[in-house]
């Protein structure tokens, strides 16, 4: 639980100094242009950056009880703000299973990325990921990679970015408290398409490569807006390590129907 605060102070510390910055740049710009307003009318001062803000949380329960006894919990929260060429976004997951009172399935991952554009199809990104996952025998996987990515589709309805990158990423052994560091390389694609106004299909794929091994994860899913606020949300997600750790599965399987809100 240490990390996982730890993570989440360090996210929140470089959002709040992110806004400070912003704050402070707007009010140089509004006394500059303070400063210049005697120059001829003609001559527009320069506009800030717009800021977009939005997010979603979403929430899936399932409980049965009589001859056999299971909880299953899963939550996440997203929140994306877009600033003139920069857009930061950040994420935050939680899965629980229960079975018969004994928790056979528990994982919290913290993902940050923002992404610079340099044109209209190319970007420059920089991405942080810290994975708790509880069964799958690391006590920990952290990884910080840099890149670039480009919008290979980007119209109203139709999305797909891929991106290519390379960083560091850290680890360590449930059993053993082992700790690995490696460099890698990173693979990620997103692809999501509008099928009227009430249907979105949407799939995920980040592969990160080192020496040690390759953790890879795939999401597809289908989401049914209700209305302007709620939407359904149904998800299938496959997890794989190459090297796993002694006694675990390489490959672990999700799938999900969450309520979705957005703000």
């Amino acid at each position: 639980m240490l990390r996982i605060t730890l993570v989440i102070l360090f996210l929140t510390t470089s959002f709040i100094v992110y806004a400070q910055e912003q704050s402070v740049a707007s009010e140089s710009l509004i006394v500059e242009n303070a400063e210049n307003s005697a120059e001829p009318e003609n001559t527009a001062p320069e506009q800030p950056p717009v800021k977009q803000f939005s997010g979603e949380g979403s929430l899936g329960w399932i409980s049965s009880k009589g001859n056999t006894n299971n909880d299953s919990l899963n939550a996440d929260l997203k929140a994306v703000l877009r600033s003139g060429r920069w857009l930061h976004s950040f994420a935050i997951t939680a899965k629980k299973v229960k079975e018969e009172d004994v928790v056979t399935a528990e994982r919290y991952l913290f993902t940050e990325k923002s992404d610079l554009a340099i044109s209209e199809m190319t970007y420059a990104f920089e991405s942080l990921r810290y994975d708790d996952d509880r069964f799958d025998g690391f006590e920990y996987q952290t990884s910080a990679t840099i890149g670039i990515g480009w919008h290979l589709i980007n119209v109203d309805t139709q999305h797909l970015n891929l991106e290519l990158g390379a960083g560091y990423r850290r680890s360590e052994l449930t059993a053993t408290a082992e700790e690995n560091s490696e460099t890698i390389s990173r693979l990620a694609q997103h692809y999501d398409v509008k099928l009227g106004d009430t249907t979105q299909l949407y799939q995920d794929l980040l592969i990160e490569s080192g020496n040690l091994n390759t953790t890879s994860e795939f999401t597809a899913g289908l989401k049914l807006k209700i209305n302007s606020k709620l939407a359904l949300k149904l998800s299938y997600n496959v997890k794989h390590n190459s090297d796993p750790a002694p006694d675990n599965e390489s490959t672990d399987r999700t799938t999900t129907i969450n309520l979705v809100f957005g703000f």
